[in-house]
């Protein structure tokens, strides 16, 4: 575990015999991104729940989590509107493409 912190942080290789940092930006860095992989499928699972409020907070924190697509399912936007599911959670995802598409 020490090795892959050190790793993560970039110690240099004299130092790793040390404690690495309890804290670091780049433990947030990485925490992000592997969060990230995992946003497009929690956003499917909202969809599914008509979890509109969890759909706008994934999309607050990863907003390009609105294009993945699914192998089995489709994308997004697909999914949204082919299920026919709560129209709350059509109208976040509709906005959202709308707010993506005037950036």
């Amino acid at each position: 575990k020490r090795l892959i912190l050190h790793h993560i942080v970039g110690t240099p290789v004299e130092k790793q015999s040390e404690e690495p940092p309890k804290e670091h930006p780049r433990y947030e860095e990485l925490n992000h991104f592997m969060r990230g992989g995992f946003a497009g499928p929690a956003i499917m699972k909202a969809i599914n729940e008509a979890d509109a409020g969890g759909i706008q907070s994934i999309l607050e924190e990863f907003p390009e989590a609105l294009y993945f697509e699914s192998k089995r399912a489709g994308s997004i936007w697909d999914v949204a509107h082919r299920r026919k599911t709560d129209p709350k959670v059509t109208a976040v995802i509709e906005a959202a493409f709308r707010k993506a598409k005037k950036a």
